[in-house]
């Protein structure tokens, strides 16, 4: 079975779109930690401040 350069090229977007797709999901689930530290932290001085 001949593997065209075609081939090649499909397989190589394709894994640079889970490439990529991968950094987003890691990019959004840091985001997501982050904001939930700062709403901790905002309880936290409310708690304090009452």
């Amino acid at each position: 079975m001949a593997v065209h350069a075609a081939d090649y090229e499909e397989l190589r977007i394709l894994m640079n779109l889970i490439f990529l797709l991968t950094i987003s999901t890691r990019e959004e689930e840091e985001e997501e930690r982050e904001k939930k530290k700062e709403e901790r932290l905002l309880v936290i001085l409310r708690d304090e401040l009452q």
